[in-house]
């Protein structure tokens, strides 16, 4: 009964085994079956199995691979149970030996000896020429069309090249196969071979129609596509609503604009389904590529003409359009034009359009549309939007309303990152701001955010540096206790000396030398060689070569006596 499920498992999913795996796996099952059951295998016409079995190996074409695996006596038995079983033609022997003998001797002859001639040298392969061939080419459509399935489309042509000739006009669908694996490799030059093989054998598909659309839309021919449109029109061949939208966005992408046109303009006189509002978007995101606004608003026109409502994703590409254009007074009217039409403005929206403001640097509008968006239900301001409106207020040196949307984002359940904490810092350098204001905005900004940050140093000493003297800038910065709390990395202090080092100013880069020093020597932080070699080396670089010496050799001995502490341990 397990061999009698198997080989029907095999039959039902034939397209999962190949002839080789199949006349391989079959002597291998039966001699495992053998060794559990200790009971051989017997080829019976009443074997309960043997209906199967001869299903299996016409299915995968592998009656010869079978009967030259198998040993003799097997095989004999075999063609013995299958003859009468399946009324298989003897095929005669030559006319010297079939003239010895009669056709009623040879009907009274024992299935054996009837078979005898099957299992000949000649005869087996005479026998199932035919199935093998047939084999072969079942094998060559498989291989075709799981390279097809698994997207290896390269393969799949390849796999084609080494049996050309194999499949004939009878190959049914493995052409259109073929040509989507050729459209889909970029091997267009083979597309018009594979399109003529489908005519010869059937009537071509819509998938066929895309495909040779995705052909003329990359070479561009206006004449071709017309012709096949004309073709489509005879043929009667249904074209669904979304193959054509694939069709357009097939144009659009390779910037075929005006076989676009065409498609919408015969579509109707050619059995496809009626334009719909994601096929004019396709149209429009296409001429929004070009920067074309006045395409853009002429397909809007053609949609209200046809009777199609645009939706909010039309006004989404009509609005980034005319921001990428610079036409920002197209922009606001597209933007006033949304809730006209029964539409509410989404985040994507809003967000467009404050991207269009900051450009123009209208921030007060910017500022209006973002608290609009805050108290709003439908357009609540994401990721990008915060992080949009805080760079501007930052670069612009508003730092109280950046600190205030930053705190309304976190509310918000958004985590800002370390690079947004900097850039609202920079806003301090923007304008004179005293040292307690820029330390406040550092304590707020750690309470929000992660406890160090690279670059930090050098802002925090710009921002100082703009009402103070270095030297006391330097002071407040070593001293200041949000400073201690919230960058206590040693990389913190090679920032500090490198911006001190670049500046030209000796004292304070070898201050900032004497303040880590303290620190590792205190167990607040722990600085590697790599470390100390920098803070020597920016101090080296103003002149203070003999100090600096002196506190790396310190710092080194430090070190290396914890090592050693650590290694005695």
């Amino acid at each position: 009964p397990t061999l009698h499920l198997f080989l029907s498992l095999l039959v039902s999913h034939r397209a999962g085994m190949s002839m080789a795996s199949l006349s391989c796996f079959f002597p291998t099952f039966l001699t495992s079956a053998e060794s559990s059951s200790h009971v051989p295998v017997t080829f019976t016409p009443s074997s309960p199995w043997m209906d199967a079995l001869w299903e299996a190996l016409l299915t995968f074409g592998t009656m010869l691979a079978v009967l030259v695996i198998l040993d003799s006596q097997r095989r004999q038995t075999l063609l013995a149970s299958c003859v009468p079983k399946f009324r298989l033609q003897r095929i005669h022997r030559s006319p010297s030996t079939t003239s010895s003998s009669s056709d009623d001797e040879r009907r009274d002859a024992p299935l054996e000896d009837q078979a005898s001639p099957l299992i000949s040298e000649r005869a087996p392969l005479s026998l199932c020429h035919h199935s093998v061939e047939e084999g072969k080419t079942k094998d060559v459509l498989l291989s075709i069309r799981r390279h097809a399935l698994q997207k290896c489309y390269s393969e799949a042509l390849a796999t084609y090249d080494r049996t050309d000739g194999c499949i004939g006009n009878e190959g049914g669908n493995i052409w259109s196969m073929l040509l989507e694996c050729a459209v889909q490799a970029s091997e267009f030059n083979r597309c018009e071979k594979f399109f003529e093989k489908i005519r010869a054998s059937s009537a071509p598909s819509d998938r066929d129609f895309l495909n040779m659309v995705c052909f003329f839309a990359e070479g561009q021919d206006a004449t071709g596509l017309l012709q096949l449109l004309s073709e489509v029109a005879s043929s009667g061949c249904k074209v669904s609503g979304l193959i054509l939208n694939r069709a357009l966005a097939s144009c659009t992408s390779k910037n075929a604009l005006h076989l676009a046109e065409i498609l919408i303009e015969k579509h109707s006189s050619c059995s496809m389904s009626a334009m719909d509002v994601v096929g004019f978007n396709t149209l429009m995101l296409g001429y929004a590529r070009t920067g074309s606004t006045a395409a853009c608003i002429r397909v809007l026109d053609r949609m209200q003409t046809v009777g199609v409502a645009p939706s909010e994703t039309t006004f989404g590409i009509l609005i980034n359009a005319c921001i990428r254009a610079k036409e920002y007074d197209l922009a606001k009217y597209a933007f006033k034009q949304i809730r006209s039409f029964g539409l509410t403005p989404n985040v994507v929206h809003c967000t467009t359009m404050m991207k269009g403001f900051l450009r123009i640097q209208h921030l007060d509008e910017a500022v209006a549309l973002f608290e609009e968006m805050l108290k709003s239900e439908t357009m609540k301001p994401d990721l990008i939007t915060f992080e949009m409106i805080i760079r501007a207020l930052s670069s612009a040196g508003s730092t109280d309303k950046a600190v205030e949307i930053l705190q309304e984002m976190k509310s918000s359940g958004f985590r800002p990152n370390e690079h947004l904490f900097n850039v609202v810092l920079k806003s301090c350098s923007m304008k004179r701001v005293k040292a307690k204001k820029i330390f406040d905005v550092l304590g707020r900004l750690g309470n929000w955010g992660p406890r160090s940050w690279n670059g930090t140093a050098c802002i925090l000493m710009k921002a100082l540096t703009a009402t103070m003297p270095c030297e006391a800038a330097i002071d407040a910065l070593l001293t200041a206790p949000q400073f201690i709390e919230l960058l206590p990395k040693a990389s913190v202090y090679v920032e500090l000396a490198h911006y001190c080092a670049n500046a030209g100013r000796g004292p304070e880069t070898i201050k900032v030398y004497h303040a880590m020093a303290r620190s590792v020597l205190c167990g607040d932080i722990w600085a590697d060689q790599n470390t100390n070699e920098k803070l020597y080396s920016s101090c080296a670089s103003v002149g203070q070569e003999a100090e600096a010496a002196l506190i790396f050799q310190r710092l080194e001995n430090s070190r290396s006596a914890a090592d050693t502490k650590v290694r005695s341990a």
